[in-house]
């Protein structure tokens, strides 16, 4: 059965935008904000006379659903739009003062130590609490992705090609590019036992790089997708506009029209392929996000051809692993696909904090600290000399029980009535926080992503960076192999206490959470 039937999953992102509507989105936008000189720069280059010529001059290769500079350039202005319409223009410079003023209070060495504490009770306190065995075999699957991810990440940064494989003068070729790939991985790929059927390394508008290995030794697809590296990725990076997601919740409309575009553009080739247990997605960053989606829509896929056809054959499993993904869905829709994707983030990488609703309260507490910041300076005014250190020494407290207070009271003061946590995004499925030492924590999405702050600094970029994510990565899977052997030797201990109670004719005697232990573990 083909993937996609006559009817799509996403009918309002199945066919790229009529160049008259987006056009028409343009001139709208421009009439409304002429005052801002980037727009007026992006209007004379995309011109009426422009946009029709192109849309008339359409490549003779192009699927019917390959999209053009406009269907990416559209969602960008409407985020633009909201923005403008959620935020004052007069208030930008007082949102620029208070933005500095949280900078220096997020980069405070007492709010670095308040912010860690913060996160380790949320690894205690976030995820639901279960029995003792359930928590065994939790952090069992935890350490198995862990040490399966190191393999997934390597894929996902092979897809930035030169950047990351390095091959030199020769460059990339089809003829070499498995090769550098099975180089660039290690010893967890076998050269004779797998295939790249397909490799597009070169991104087009809302269609990132992406390729297909076929693994036929562990008998399974993976669909790599690479990150921001070029212009058009950049497009669909700022391409926010939250639409409405199938699963429920909000979606980044460029990203998941990207997943579209990907999807329509591998399944041919899935669709040919045999003797195949599993499917894998990954990615990193924008790679990553796009990753998640795909994973939502062929687990859709799949769910409507069972509908149709029960008694066909069992569907390969399908699983996702992302890493440094931005925020794509509802904390809830995360939840419910724990068991399909799995989200790694890495220390103070500032991406998967990132979506519109994060933005708009990171702005909400900007204004309220440049309030609470113009209240100070009056009172130093005011005071004197002599009362100036008084005042000097009340700063940290006044200001940070200003930004203690409620997030939502003050982003309710910019004529919205939508609340910024109802706007937020999440990675999805299992979220996990990595350190650079290789620790991993396990959290809830609203735990990983509470806000945008600046206590990182600039490790809030250089954390984000894919050879990062290696190095971290791999030190992470050491430490989740090394935890695998201790716990195989306990294992190990437990089975043999079991063996000598029945030994001695007591089989009942050996405790029931010591046999419902051996028996998960082996």
């Amino acid at each position: 059965m083909p993937l996609f039937g006559s009817k799509d999953l996403v009918p309002s992102l199945a066919v790229p935008a009529s160049p008259a509507h987006s056009v028409q989105t343009l001139v709208d936008l421009t009439r409304c904000s002429t005052h801002h000189d980037f727009l007026l720069r992006i209007w004379r280059h995309l011109s009426i006379k422009t946009l029709k010529a192109k849309a008339e001059k359409q490549a003779a290769w192009q699927e019917p659903w390959e999209h053009q500079l406009w269907d990416a350039v559209g969602p960008v202005a409407n985020v633009y739009r909201s923005l403008m319409a959620k935020i004052s223009p007069e208030t930008l410079p007082k949102t620029l003062v208070g933005l500095n003023v949280l900078v220096l209070h997020d980069r405070k060495p007492q709010c670095k130590g308040r912010q860690k504490l913060h996160v380790q009770r949320a690894a205690t306190d976030s995820l639901d609490p279960q029995p003792e065995a359930e928590a065994e075999l939790h952090n069992l699957s935890a350490l198995k992705l862990t040490v399966e991810s190191l393999h997934y990440m390597r894929l996902a940064t092979a897809a930035y090609g030169r950047v990351s494989l390095r091959p030199g003068l020769v460059g990339i070729t089809d003829s070499n590019f498995t090769q550098l790939l099975c180089k660039h991985v290690g010893e967890s790929l076998n050269p004779e036992e797998v295939s790249v059927p397909l490799a597009s390394l070169r991104a087009r508008w809302l269609l990132p790089a992406h390729y297909v290995l076929v693994d036929r030794g562990r008998r399974e697809v993976v669909v790599a997708v690479r990150g921001t590296l070029s212009v058009q990725d950049v497009l669909t990076d700022l391409g926010a506009e939250e639409v409405d997601l199938f699963l429920g919740g909000k979606a980044h409309k460029n990203m998941l029209q990207s997943a579209c575009n990907v999807l329509r553009a591998v399944h041919p080739l899935l669709e040919t392929l045999s003797g195949i247990d599993r499917i894998t997605f990954t990615g990193h960053s924008l790679g990553g996000g796009v990753a998640a989606y795909l994973t939502m829509l062929f687990l859709e896929l799949q769910d409507l051809q069972d509908r149709d056809d029960p008694r066909d054959s069992k569907s390969p499993e399908v699983r996702c692993f992302s890493f440094g993904a931005p925020g794509i869905c509802s904390a809830a829709v995360s939840k419910s696909l724990r068991d399909r994707i799995a989200s790694y983030c890495h220390a103070q990488d500032v991406v998967p904090r990132l979506s519109t609703g994060h933005l708009l309260e990171l702005r909400g507490r900007a204004v309220l600290a440049a309030n609470v910041a113009g209240d100070i300076v009056k009172r130093l005014a005011n005071g004197g000399l002599w009362k100036a250190a008084q005042v000097a020494q009340a700063i940290p407290q006044d200001l940070e029980e200003a930004l203690a207070s409620s997030k939502i009271e003050a982003f309710e003061k910019q004529n919205s009535g939508d609340s910024p946590d109802m706007l937020k995004l999440y990675p999805a499925g299992r979220c996990f926080l990595v350190q650079r030492d290789g620790e991993i924590e396990e959290l809830a999405p609203e735990d990983l992503a509470p806000c945008i702050d600046f206590s990182g600094g600039r490790r809030m970029v250089v954390d984000h960076l894919p050879r990062i994510y290696e190095v971290v990565m791999k030190a992470a899977a050491d430490r989740a192999q090394h935890a695998q052997q201790a716990q195989h030797a306990q294992t190990v201990q437990c089975a043999e206490k079991c063996a000598e109670k029945c030994a001695e004719g007591r089989r009942g005697a050996a405790p029931t959470h010591l046999r419902e232990l051996v028996k998960s573990r082996l």
